[in-house]
């Protein structure tokens, strides 16, 4: 899938560098391609894992929300502690089992 390659209809340029605009683009349609392969995801797959020790779609998509808005947040001048992201929200997310999912298309 090819990127866009410009922000979102209504975004105003003049508040962000050309670098925050593209990294807004490249987010978008990271979280799209999430989206659509979720879309056709069977329900049982969502808490597979293809081998002991790694991570199912639930993990990965509540890590990839988590670490998204955490340093998009950073990015558009939000305080935050990398520190308590790593303890609390990306820990929280890699506990993530039973969501179905349209709950995960949901959260995204």
């Amino acid at each position: 899938m090819a990127l866009r390659g410009r922000p979102p209809t209504g975004y105003d340029l003049r508040m962000s560098t050309q670098t925050h605009a593209a990294a807004l683009v490249v987010a978008q349609d990271s979280l799209r391609i999430l989206l659509d392969a979720l879309a056709d995801m069977p329900a049982e797959m969502a808490d597979w894992t293809p081998a002991p020790n790694t991570n199912s779609v639930n993990v990965l998509v509540a890590h990839s929300i988590a670490a998204t808005r955490f340093f998009m947040g950073l990015g558009a001048g939000r305080p935050g502690s990398i520190t308590r992201y790593r303890s609390e929200d990306r820990a929280r997310a890699f506990e993530t089992r039973g969501s179905a999912p349209a709950q995960l298309i949901a959260a995204v």
